[in-house]
């Protein structure tokens, strides 16, 4: 077979098969008009087949190759591998600093003990936070975010005072920090720990209160630009059993509101101004008394009107704050007189005893009777003999009633204390008893001397009353009582 050579004369020729060259197009149109079998005796040579043959072969047989020409191919192969995967593999992301959990414990005031307080209370603490802290802060941002927790300046806090402990386990022993250089131990020692070990408690005073207000362009601000807030001391104020009842007494006043509202719009201030104009009283249509209607005396009648007890028309009169020692005596005008209590019966008069029969006749006696009878009575062994027969002329006497006792006169009522002027105040002062305390046997109408149990009842708890503080209360009045009766107090 041989091959055709195409001139090119130069001649520009309409392309007819657009996507292929003009000599491409030519053979297309020539092939197009042979049949097969023509086709199939002759194959035509197309430029490109020319083209091809004409062009030496690029590959090399592998045999000839020689390790010393292969080697730099692999190697650099190789380099090109490493190369396209450096390029294609992302950087892997910088690691994310350790992060610790920090809780901030500062101790509350303790409050003020009596006398008789051997052991001192448990102190109380209050919480504050918590925040976090990174592994690559430095210690004047730890004391940032520590004030901006509390929130107070950072020039406030105590920092030679601030200990520190791990929060796992709960046995940790809890060290000074020692400002910066034992912040970078304490960071370095929780870094060495396992993740969710990484918890530290701080224990640290109430940073010092300020002087004098700064002003709004002399005070520090945190990392948002905020204004830093004062730190509020009252939450670290001593809660003693006076809180206590306060709570409990907001409490009852709560769920006693609208019996409360009732009894104060019944008995507004200044109903009886010629009593007291500025006191809500009651007045009991019954007896005449009188009753200053204060905050203990609402509140039992408060809480029976709660329970269904009463109304408000009528106090619970079987508690002891509307008895009638209770009541207002000094009334100008009116004459409050306890009414006399009404007569024992008079105890049923013993029967008299029936008289006794007279005795019957003796019958006449001879010489010979009297005779025996002597013997039988008065002879040495007549003693027993005389035992044997009944005595002689007489009449068996009727068996008599006791006389009844003479009547006992009724016993009177204890005798009152000694008379004395001890006001509330001054009993108080003199036995230490607790302002509270002092304040609610006020309330009750307590005089020093008065006839108290050892029991705290409904009523007294009402009042305010614990149940150790009114067994302090009764011991210190019976320890009066003894006091004025050796005469230590003034009549």
């Amino acid at each position: 077979m041989s091959d055709y050579e195409y001139i090119d004369s130069g001649d520009e020729q309409e392309n007819t098969h657009p996507g292929r060259s003009l000599v491409d197009g030519m053979i297309d149109d020539v092939a197009a008009g042979l049949s097969t079998e023509t086709l199939r005796k002759w194959v035509v040579d197309t430029p490109a087949l020319v083209r091809s043959r004409s062009q030496p072969s690029k590959r090399k047989n592998a045999s000839s190759m020689t390790a010393k020409s292969a080697a730099p191919a692999k190697k650099a192969r190789k380099t090109r591998t490493i190369c396209d995967s450096d390029s294609d593999t992302p950087d892997p992301p910088p690691e994310a600093p350790l992060a610790f959990t920090i809780y901030i414990n500062t101790p509350k005031k303790q409050p003020a003990t009596t006398g008789r307080s051997r052991r001192a209370p448990a102190p109380e603490e209050v919480p504050f936070g918590p925040f976090t802290l990174l592994a690559t802060d430095t210690y004047a941002d730890f004391i940032t975010k520590l004030a901006e927790t509390l929130p107070c300046l950072p020039e406030n806090i105590h920092q030679t005072k601030i200990q520190w402990k791990a929060k796992i386990p709960k046995n940790s022993q809890i060290v000074p920090l020692g400002k910066e250089p034992g912040y970078n131990a304490m960071v370095t020692e929780m870094s060495a720990k396992k993740a969710g070990s990484r918890g530290i408690i701080l224990t640290m005073p109430a940073p010092a209160e300020l002087m004098e207000e700064v002003v709004p362009w002399a005070t520090n601000t945190n990392v948002a630009g905020e204004a830093v807030q004062k730190f509020d001391y009252s939450q670290l104020e001593a809660t003693g059993p006076a809180d206590s009842i306060h709570q409990q007494q907001i409490t009852f006043n709560k769920a006693t509101k609208e019996e409360r509202i009732l009894l104060e719009e019944r008995y507004p201030i200044g109903n009886y101004p010629q009593i007291d104009p500025n006191k809500r009283i009651y007045f009991n249509p019954k007896t005449g008394f009188y009753y200053d209607l204060n905050a203990s005396r609402i509140g039992v009648w408060c809480s029976a009107m709660a329970q269904k007890e009463t109304d408000v028309e009528t106090p619970p009169l079987a508690s002891r704050f509307f008895d009638a020692s209770q009541r207002i005596k000094n009334i100008p005008g009116v004459n409050a007189v306890i009414p006399p209590a009404p007569p024992a019966p008079a105890p049923a008069s013993v029967p008299a005893p029936a008289p006794a029969p007279a005795p019957a006749p003796a019958p006449a006696l001879s010489l010979s009777d009297l005779l025996m009878a002597s013997i039988l009575t008065n002879g040495g062994g007549g003693g027993g003999l005389a035992a044997l027969f009944p005595q002689f002329n007489t009449v068996p006497a009727p068996a008599l009633a006791r006389p009844p006792p003479p009547p006992q006169p009724k016993s009177a009522p204890p005798s009152p204390v000694k008379r004395h002027s001890v006001s509330v105040d001054q009993f108080c002062e003199e036995y230490n008893v607790d302002d509270v305390d002092c304040v609610h046997l006020k309330e009750v109408g307590f005089r020093p001397g008065d006839a108290t149990q050892p029991e705290r009842d409904g009523d007294l708890q009402h009042a305010g009353f614990t149940l150790f503080g009114w067994r302090r209360i009764h011991d210190t009045n019976v320890r009066f009582k003894a006091d004025l009766g050796a005469g230590k107090f003034n009549a």
